[in-house]
C-alpha cells in the first residue's frame, strides 16, 4: 500500500489517497494498515494538505457584540426603525417593550432572536411602511457587522 497523495480534512481525519487509485480516509490515532502506509509516506518527507475551512456565510453562526449591532443598525439607517419599533411597544404593548429592552441590553446578540423579534414587531404593526426588515437584508447587514 503506497499513499499518494494525503489531505487534512474535518474532524481532523485525513483523506489519502493511495497509487492504486483507492481512496480511505483515517484516524491517525488508530493502527490500521492505512494509517501505517500514511505514516511511511510522512516519514519519508511528504506532507499533508491542510483544509482550508470555508468560513460559514449563515448569520445565525454569528453573534454580534453591542457595539457590532449599534454599527448595523447605523449603517442600515434601521436605528430609526428600532426607535419606531420601541415607541410603539412602549405605547401598545408593555411587555413586548420590556423584552426589547431585555435584549438591546444583552452581552451578545443572535440573528434567531433578533429576526424572532422582528417578526413580532411586524406582526403587531409596529415597523414603519417601507423598512426593509427582511431576513435577506438584515442578515447580509450582519455578515458585515461581524467583521466590524
Amino acid at each position: 500500500m503506497k499513499v499518494s497523495t494525503a489531505k487534512v480534512i474535518e474532524g481532523g481525519l485525513i483523506s489519502v489517497e493511495f497509487a492504486d487509485g483507492t481512496t480511505a480516509t483515517i484516524d491517525s490515532s488508530k493502527s490500521t494498515p492505512e494509517v501505517a502506509a500514511y505514516a511511511a509516506w510522512c516519514r519519508s518527507g511528504n506532507k499533508a494538505e491542510s483544509y482550508v475551512y470555508a468560513p460559514s456565510t449563515d448569520p445565525n453562526d454569528y453573534n454580534l457584540t453591542p457595539a457590532q449591532f449599534k454599527w448595523l443598525l447605523a449603517a442600515s439607517g434601521l436605528d430609526d426603525v428600532l426607535a419606531a419599533v420601541l415607541a410603539y411597544a412602549k405605547e401598545n404593548a408593555r411587555e413586548t417593550y420590556a423584552d426589547l429592552e431585555l435584549n438591546l441590553h444583552r452581552s451578545k446578540f443572535l440573528f434567531s432572536v433578533t429576526m424572532e423579534l422582528v417578526g413580532q414587531m411586524q406582526a403587531a404593526g409596529a415597523v414603519p411602511e417601507g423598512a426593509d426588515v427582511s431576513e435577506a437584508t438584515i442578515g447580509a447587514l450582519w455578515m458585515q457587522a461581524k467583521d466590524k
